[in-house]
């Protein structure tokens, strides 16, 4: 038998495929292998904790396929939970059927429930997009001291043109409805 170029690239890929390898990740009821692909068909949890003031967290995933729960917490100056998202997709994405709502943002502290910052100095788009339904309303505030709070500008008067339904303070505390395009009128 003549052994030609693919007859030997043949035989280099079965004795790769023989000899490569193998990577076992934890199987049911073993540890947890970081780097490796996990399998189990009961809710996994994974829990950590570092020295005093260092974060904390508790993950459970529910048949391998879904995260079920995620309990993060520090003590410290560092946040308990980061995300990046990259490739048009949203770091974070959540959907709950319940009644209490999907995401829920308390501070016990001084400081904001939530912050949201469009950081892209190029982008239009809104930090915070709240969309109801066809019976219900895209946003509800409520506050003892004000239900809504708009942040005078340091301009003396509205933009040149704007959206239909912007909404502008100037520096004098004037309040301007923009409806649509140049025209502007005068709230209060």
């Amino acid at each position: 038998m003549r052994w030609t170029g693919a007859a030997w690239a043949a035989a280099g890929l079965i004795a790769g495929a023989v000899m490569a390898p193998v990577s076992a990740g934890a199987q049911e009821g073993d540890p947890v292998i970081l780097g490796t692909r996990n399998t189990s068909w009961n809710t996994t949890t994974l829990e950590g904790e570092g020295a005093p003031g260092s974060p904390w967290f508790t993950l459970a995933v529910d048949q391998g396929t879904k995260l079920e729960s995620l309990f993060a917490g520090g003590l410290t100056d560092i946040d308990a939970i980061e995300a990046w998202g990259a490739g048009g997709r949203r770091a974070i994405w959540a959907y709950s059927t319940n009644k209490e709502g999907t995401v829920t943002a308390q501070n016990g502290g001084t400081g904001s429930a939530v912050y949201a910052k469009q950081a892209s100095t190029s982008a239009t788009g809104p930090a915070i997009i709240g969309s109801g339904n066809a019976k219900g309303r895209g946003a509800l505030f409520r506050g003892g001291a004000a239900q809504v709070r708009l942040e005078a500008a340091s301009a003396s008067t509205h933009p040149s043109s704007g959206q239909l339904g912007d909404l502008f303070l100037d520096k004098a505390g004037r309040l301007w409805l923009c409806k649509g395009g140049v025209a502007w009128v005068q709230l209060g």
